[in-house]
């Protein structure tokens, strides 16, 4: 999972298919925009928040991966100079790794949400 937080807030979660030979190459087969509820429950959204305060991270993305077998969720990187959004054809087939008008979507909630984070009392 690519989580984008901003302030105490997450937009979506970018859900990435990443074939287990190609897992250090960082291209994503297939990419999914859900909501935080749907993959994390509210105690897991809480303590991704918490540490992002604790470190004194206003905005970040970080990377997420789900033990199978304990369901525990690691976070396993944090990335404070986000490029977000990387890659959108899938190399082997010349098409969007993204659902039709999700990338799109993506850009807009995630200018939303700085606005919102960052510029709204302003």
């Amino acid at each position: 999972y690519r989580v984008p937080v901003f302030a105490n807030y997450i937009p979506f979660i970018f859900e990435k298919l990443i074939l287990i030979e190609e897992r250090f190459w960082g291209m994503s087969r297939r990419v999914k925009l859900k909501q935080p509820q749907e993959l994390f429950s509210q105690e897991e959204i809480s303590k991704i928040i918490q540490v992002c305060q604790t470190m004194n991270i206003d905005y970040c993305e970080l990377d997420l991966l789900r033990d199978k077998y304990s369901q525990k969720l690691y976070i396993i990187d944090i990335n404070d100079t986000p490029g977000g959004l990387q890659g959108q054809k899938n190399p082997d087939e010349g098409r969007s790794i993204y659902d039709k008008g999700k990338r799109e979507e993506a850009i807009l909630s995630l200018a939303r949400a700085f606005h919102q984070a960052f510029l709204n009392n302003k």
